[in-house]
This record gives C-alpha cells, structure tokens and sequence, in this order.
C-alpha cells in the first residue's frame, strides 16, 4: 500500500486520516484506516480453530460420532457396469476422481491433495514399519549368537527372522507363522509331507492295490508331497539331495517293516489307514491339484462367492465354474 500523506503540522489529532481519505479516497489497496492490520499485532489473534479438545471422546461430540459411525457404512456404487459395495469414504473419492476426470478444477485439485498426503502417511507408516522389523530381526539374531555362544538351544520365538520380509511397499511381509496356531498347522503339514516320501516308496514297490486293482501310475504320493513342501517357508522346504536321501533310506528297509514303520506314521499323524495302504495314481492327483489352483483363483478374483459356498449355497457362477473343471456338487466335497 502506498505511503498516506501527512499534513501540515498543526492539523488537530486524527485530521490526517480524514485528510488523506477525502483526498486520496478509500478504495483498491486502501481500505479504511481503522479496518487496516496495526504493527505488532495479529490479524488472527484467536488463532487457527481449534479440533476435538484431548480429554473429549466421540461420545461428547455427537455430530463427529454421527459422521464416524456413517463413515462405518457401506454403499453400492457402479463401476464399468458392474455393481460393487464399498466403504462410504471409498465411494467419496471414487466419486471426486469421477468428477476430476470430467473436468472439474476443483475436484481435481480436492483429489490431488487427498492422494499426496494419502501417499506421505503411507511412506511414512512403511518407514516406521520397516524400521520395527529391522530392529525384531537385529534381535532376534543377537539372541541366536548369545545361544550358540553359551551352548544353549536356540530361542523359539514368532515370527522366526527368517520369515520376516522389509517390504517397500507395505513396510512388512510374512512368509512363515506368526502365531502358534499358524505353527501347528505348519508342523502338521511338514509332517504330512514326510509320510507322503514314505509312502511313495510302498507304491513303487506294489503292483496292486488293496481291492486287486493295478496299480500303473504310481508317484502320487511323491507329488503332493513336492507340492506341500513348496508351501513351507524357504527355510524348512526340502533340497533334492534331501528328497533323495529320504528315499534311499526307505529303499532298504524290508518291505514288511516298510508296512509296520507306514502304518504307524499315518496313525502319529492322526491319518490312520489300511495296513499295505496305496496311494491314489498321479494322474489323479495331478488333476484334484489342478483343480485346487482353479478354485483358489477363481476365489481370488471373484469369480466365486466363498461365505455362500461355506453356507452350502450354489449360485450360476460357482455352478458354471463346476462344469468348466468337469465337477458336480456331489464330488465338490471330496475334492
């Protein structure tokens, strides 16, 4: 703003504003003198508004407990002309990247602050995450050398270090348990997998099966048991000199221990089965996996509803999916 001019001295106090008013007016850049900001003073002196106090919660905030509650709810909105329900805050920004889209400045600047502070508090959860895990596995090796050191057994914890994958993108991964539940079906799975070597070597050595049938496609057995130990952490899977030294072992045992030793390893595993059990042929193992693999991928990408199927219903989807793998509702059970 401009200098205003004083007056002559002499002038009584507060002429020179009404001086300078009548002669140079009150317009564009020169508001009123009592209106304008005063040196050393705020303009704001109240401040930014305040949010929530610390000690309220949303129940004595009863529109922000309104807004939080809805925020809960779900809604069906239309993609590509396919409906989907979501969150009511996704169907928000959905709705605001609609608009960006169509040309509105001001949805699309609304969107592009939205998606960078989204983008700076992700980057910042995946940097504290990381650093978290870091330190968890920094630990746990110091406790493995202490261990070793002393000549003590190596600590058990979960997640075991190894399975613990720093991830750029979502800060952490885990590849192996994290709780004990998750252990012990691991466990159950590992020990599945070195009975089905065991039993691989019984029907090499068969020519039938119990109710006569021949038997001429072994190695199913061997199969799904190459297919679990992909399953198993990195860690606890099995080399091929493994795999080979596990079958040479069994390769000396005589097959009337073979039969006992066998029997007993599926009743340990709470598998019990015929004494001289053989194991279904490959090809029929091969296709039950197969069929496993479509399952979990039409699972995946929705092609198929999972809580109705757990429910016992069937709908057009799950039936057609059926028919394209050569399956009935009948068989679906015992796959």
């Amino acid at each position: 703003m401009e200098d205003d001019k004083e007056p002559p001295k002499g002038f009584p106090p507060g002429a020179a504003d009404h001086i300078n008013q009548d002669i140079y007016g009150v317009g564009y850049k020169r508001p009123p003198k009592a209106t304008r900001f005063k040196k050393g003073q705020s303009g704001n002196p109240k401040g930014r508004p305040r949010g929530i106090a610390p000690d309220l919660s949303l129940s004595d905030e009863p529109v922000l407990k309104a807004a939080f509650e809805a925020a809960k709810k779900t809604v069906t909105i239309r993609e590509g002309g396919k409906l989907s329900t979501v969150s009511i805050p996704a169907a928000l920004i959905q709705s605001g990247i609609n608009d960006a889209f169509k040309g509105n400045a001001r949805s699309l600047g609304l969107m592009l602050d939205v998606m960078r502070i989204a983008s700076q508090a992700h980057a910042r959860e995946v940097k504290e995450t990381q650093a978290t895990w870091r330190k968890y596995k920094d630990e746990y090796a110091e406790a493995l050398r202490d261990a070793e050191r002393n000549g003590l057994p190596p600590p058990t914890m979960l997640p075991h270090p190894d399975d613990v994958v720093i991830d750029d993108e979502v800060g952490v991964r885990f590849i192996g348990p994290v709780d004990k539940e998750w252990q012990r079906r691991l466990d159950e799975t590992i020990a599945l997998r070195d009975v089905l070597i065991m039993q691989d070597e019984l029907d090499q050595r068969s020519s039938t099966r119990l109710d006569g049938t021949p038997l001429n496609d072994p190695g199913g057995a061997l199969l799904l048991a190459l297919t679990l130990d992909r399953g198993v952490p990195q860690r606890l899977r099995l080399t091929d000199a493994q795999v080979l030294r596990m079958q040479m072992q069994y390769m000396r045992v005589p097959k009337r221990k073979l039969l006992k030793d066998l029997y007993r390893a599926w009743r340990a595993i709470r598998r019990p089965t015929p004494r001289g059990f053989i194991f279904p042929a490959r090809e029929t193992i091969a296709e039950r996996l197969n069929f496993v693999y479509a399952f979990q991928r039409a699972a995946i990408e929705g092609d198929i509803d999972l809580d109705a199927i757990s429910r016992g219903e069937f709908d057009d989807n799950f039936l057609d999916f059926l028919s394209q793998n050569g399956r009935s509702t009948e068989g679906f059970a015992t796959v």
